[in-house]
């Protein structure tokens, strides 16, 4: 599996860079979390209250986004077409949810 600094954009790991920095990580712990693989990183999800969407080939990292009935995280409605098939607009809301993870870490 490919590193998280591998994968995500610029703008991506300064947006990991910024939250964590806001959550009160080090700088050597942001830098661990970045060199490590993507599954390493959902270690870190909850307590940063950011994702990185699931749809193949995209690797977004956000706080606001797209959670399906069987838990796929997905950072728009273009990447919720393209991994769920025959999601259709009606779906939305009753199938795939838009939520805020970062609504998560102001209320904790």
């Amino acid at each position: 599996m490919s590193s998280i600094d591998s994968i995500l954009s610029k703008e991506g790991k300064d947006f990991v860079r910024n939250v964590a920095d806001n959550v009160g990580y080090s700088q050597s712990k942001i830098a661990d979390i970045l060199k490590k693989d993507k599954g390493y990183f959902l270690d870190y999800e909850q307590e940063l209250c950011i994702r990185i969407c699931e749809s193949d080939n995209c690797n977004i990292v956000f706080d606001e986004g797209f959670l399906s009935d069987d838990c796929t995280v997905l950072c728009s409605e273009k990447c919720c077409y393209d991994s769920i098939s025959d999601l259709v607009d009606e779906d939305f809301g009753d199938y795939a949810y838009f939520t805020s993870w970062y609504e998560e870490r102001v209320v904790i």
